[in-house]
């Protein structure tokens, strides 16, 4: 007896120590294909937030694979041991289903790359700039400076605008005038001043045509293409532009206004009452 007990010993030491011996070299290898990954991921210029992501998914598998190796060489049935590892998983991720949607959220986005660090996005009634992207969340500065943090999950399941994504944009102005003056004028005035602002792209040539008429005006589209980053300063441009080319045309920016028109009409006869009393 005290034999086989003995024998149990020496057998457990000696796969103890084997065990510690593939514990020390796995943790070895796993560091130094860590290091490789990276190494590789920054030459292939890889996006830095995907890199936060997979490399520390990587070395948690690998640190798993090599966790269940070195129980089984302690003599634990691997069978009982993954069901367990299954069972614990399955918890999990019924516990953190909603987390798990952004996580895969995030992977979609890093992956597929529909915006980027930088870009100007729209995402449900939000827009800004987007500063930071994780796996759980995207973080935006909106114009006025505010800090909006969207799940992942929910910009992968909706419609996303992103501005940044073609340098021209369109311009579009919608220029009101009044039904005393006259449209064909109005027109080439509106033309030659579109010619005047430099930021507007030759090609296609800017253009202005009529838009309608409204209960109060005559309204006239004013259409260009012009750089993305130029947008701005071409309507600080326009607008002065026009109005003061419209003051000394004599041209009507007209506003909402009522006109009431008061019909005379014959007094209604006052009756005195016979029986009030007096």
């Amino acid at each position: 007896m005290d034999r086989l007990v003995e024998l149990g010993i020496i057998h457990f030491a000696k796969n103890l120590m084997i065990a510690l011996l593939i514990l020390l070299i796995g943790l070895y290898l796993i560091r130094s294909l860590q290091r490789l990954i990276e190494n590789r991921m920054e030459r292939k210029r890889v996006d830095p937030s995907l890199q936060s992501f997979l490399l520390p998914l990587v070395r948690m598998t690998l640190l798993i694979v090599l966790g269940i190796t070195v129980i089984r060489q302690l003599g634990v049935e691997a069978t009982s041991l993954i069901a367990l590892i299954t069972s614990a998983g399955l918890a999990v991720g019924l516990a953190l289903q909603g987390s798990l949607s952004n996580v895969a959220g995030g992977v979609l986005i890093l992956l597929l790359k529909p915006f980027r660090v930088g870009d100007y996005i729209e995402v449900d009634d939000y827009r800004g700039t987007v500063k930071n992207i994780s796996i759980y969340y995207t973080e935006l500065k909106t114009d006025d400076g505010q800090q909006v943090v969207i799940p992942n999950g929910d910009i992968v399941s909706t419609s996303v605008v992103n501005y940044s994504t073609y340098p021209e944009q369109r311009f579009d102005l919608t220029i009101p005038v009044s039904y005393q003056d006259d449209p064909i004028r109005v027109r080439q005035l509106l033309q030659s001043l579109m010619h005047e602002v430099p930021t507007f792209l030759e090609d296609p040539a800017p253009s202005v045509f009529l838009k309608g008429f409204t209960e109060h005006a005559i309204e006239f589209t004013l259409r260009g293409w012009v750089r993305r980053e130029h947008y701005r300063e071409t309507l600080d441009q326009l607008l002065p532009l026009i109005k003061k080319t419209f003051n000394q045309e004599n041209i009507m920016l007209p506003y909402p206004q009522l006109v009431v028109h008061l019909h005379p009409t014959s007094p209604i006869p006052y009756k005195k009452n016979g029986n009030s009393g007096s």
